[in-house]
């Protein structure tokens, strides 16, 4: 008998998001510090609306590294 289990782990925010810079009606710069077994993904919200990324709008996530135990930070 063979059996699959799927566990899925959750990403764990270590530091609070904060706001590093906002250049107005161009840039917002927001640090935040995650620690999660896969590379993050990233949806920004306005009120409980999901912002979609066009021509104005876009998302990246930047900087992220494998730490030693094999997790993304």
């Amino acid at each position: 008998m063979t059996g699959v289990c799927n566990v899925s782990v959750i990403p764990v925010i270590k530091e609070k998001p904060k706001v590093i810079k906002i250049t107005k009606k161009r840039t917002v710069i927001v640090e935040c510090n995650v620690v999660s077994k896969f590379a993050p993904q990233c949806t920004w919200f306005k009120e409980s609306t999901a912002v979609r990324e066009d021509s104005r709008h876009t998302v990246r996530v930047e900087q992220v590294k494998e730490v030693s135990s094999g997790y993304c930070s």
